[in-house]
């Protein structure tokens, strides 16, 4: 990250410093302001009382200079003020600043050098192999805590995807499924999440996948179903959410895509489970009851209108033992034959509210 060089000169109000040691027809406004500041503070402003330096690389000098810094032959015009800064940085932390003080290296990439030498950490090596600042940051950092950066120290990584692998191995995960310059590291760092989280993130780990796409399938694998119903490339992020809600609902994967008639008994499934849970005889409900009159009658108790079912805009009562047995009165000749015991009749019908608003809270 690039260190900003800021001074209030724009706002500041000029005036010409009484005595000013120099011709000031050889300066401009803010060189002269930052000579004035140098005579105020006690430094030698005859290191930088040059025109040849532009006033941020005064600033740099003076700063440094203040600090205590022997800044001696770099307080020189060839080094910009970000190279300045990584040199004077250096000196005054008692690194060899003769490693870098090459003018052709960046200033950001002298910073990474100065800061890897401060730690004990040599990265000369990956500099000249052609490695970006922010690449050299994380071959640094993954250094200086012991990982094994050869692993995404390649010139195929840039920068965000190194940090993706880094930020992986300094959290102890296997990287391994998701160091593939084929990912970007939007998918890089959606996996390792998946990866901190436990989740098994092996049904997504392919760059066909988008990284929305991934997240929405890890949703459907952390509420623990089934990544085969809606692991698809081909469905849209929203589609495989859809399919995870319906999945947590007890309805199929592509219940939106289903006809009508094959809705309305996808939404009836959970109350046929409960009733075969408890012994109920499914095959005499379906008998014995017209499956769109029943539902029509169950919708009703719910207090909800019937040509709204499935059109997401149902509204449930939260009394589920109400619910329970106004249902199991749908049953009642039904329920008990089968459920001789009244508490588990009642345990019935808690089920049955539960499983029947399940299906159709849509």
């Amino acid at each position: 990250m690039k260190r900003v060089i800021t001074a209030a000169r724009s706002s500041r109000a000029y005036s010409e410093p009484t005595n000013f040691p120099y011709d000031k027809s050889k300066f401009d406004k803010m060189q002269i302001d930052e000579i004035k500041d140098g005579i105020e503070q006690g430094v030698d402003v005859s290191i930088y009382a040059d025109p040849k330096f532009s006033w941020t690389q005064m600033s740099q000098i003076r700063q440094w200079l203040r600090k205590g810094v022997d800044v001696g032959k770099y307080a020189d015009p060839k080094y910009t003020p970000e190279q300045m800064y990584a040199i004077f940085e250096g000196i005054a932390a008692g690194v060899d600043v003769t490693i870098y003080d090459d003018p052709a290296i960046d200033g950001e990439i002298m910073k990474e050098i100065a800061r890897g030498l401060e730690n004990g950490i040599d990265i000369m090596p990956y500099v000249e192999q052609g490695f970006d600042s922010y690449q050299l940051t994380y071959i640094r950092a993954g250094l200086q805590e012991g990982l094994d950066v050869s692993i995404y120290a390649d010139p195929k990584y840039d920068g965000a995807q190194m940090s993706e692998l880094y930020l992986g191995l300094s959290r102890g995960l296997d990287v391994s499924i998701y160091a593939d310059p084929k990912f970007d590291s939007f998918q890089m760092s959606t996996l390792r999440r998946g990866l901190h989280s436990g989740l098994d993130v092996s049904v997504c780990a392919d760059p066909k996948f988008s990284w929305e796409q991934m997240q929405a399938i890890l949703r459907g694998v952390k509420a623990g179903l089934d990544a085969r119903e809606f692991a698809d490339p081909s469905l849209r992020p929203s589609e495989i959410d859809s399919r995870v809600f319906n999945l947590k609902k007890g309805l199929p994967a592509d219940y939106d895509s289903l006809p009508k008639t094959d809705k309305a008994k996808a939404r009836w499934q959970p109350v046929k489970d409960a009733a075969s849970d408890y012994n109920v005889p499914v095959t005499e409900i379906e008998e014995k009851y017209d499956l769109g009159l029943l539902e029509g009658k169950a919708a009703h108790i719910l207090g909800i209108e019937f040509d709204e079912l499935g059109d997401g805009s149902i509204e449930f009562t939260n009394n589920a033992g109400v619910v329970g047995n106004l249902l199991a009165n749908e049953f009642n000749d039904l329920i008990r034959d089968a459920i001789k015991n009244s508490s588990t009749r009642a345990a019935f019908s808690k089920a049955l509210a539960s499983r029947f608003k399940k299906a159709l809270d849509l």
